[in-house]
């Protein structure tokens, strides 16, 4: 998969070119993901490239999803990853595993972040 997150990353979270950032649901719980999975949500790319305070090198990368509860966020982030094993396949791609419980909230956390 080609990506369009730079090379020159740093280990950890510290930084505007950190490996991982973490992601912060309206109820506190705290995700931590490679910076190249969040990119694939438009919104996240959008914030952690175009914010208007830029992240200092022993900061960490933040992003508050304010209007995104954590049980969504966490199948979010889960998605993450499936579609970045499964993006190119060639062999048949499993189903990608969700709750008809938590259904609307990850529709709704999908459509806000543009993933």
């Amino acid at each position: 998969m080609a990506s369009n997150v730079p090379s020159t990353r740093t280990e950890g979270l510290n930084g505007p070119n950190s490996m991982y950032v973490k992601l912060i649901a309206n109820d506190g719980h705290e995700f931590i993901v490679k910076r190249e999975l969040a990119y694939q949500a438009k919104t996240l790319k959008d914030m952690l490239e175009s914010s208007p305070v830029q992240v200092k090198e022993d900061e960490p990368s933040v992003v508050h999803l304010r209007k995104v509860p954590s049980n969504a966020l966490i199948v979010v982030c889960r998605f993450f990853a499936y579609k970045h094993i499964y993006d190119n396949a060639t062999e048949m791609i499993p189903e990608f595993p969700t709750s008809h419980e938590d259904a609307l909230d990850v529709f709704l956390a999908s459509d806000f972040l543009r993933c």
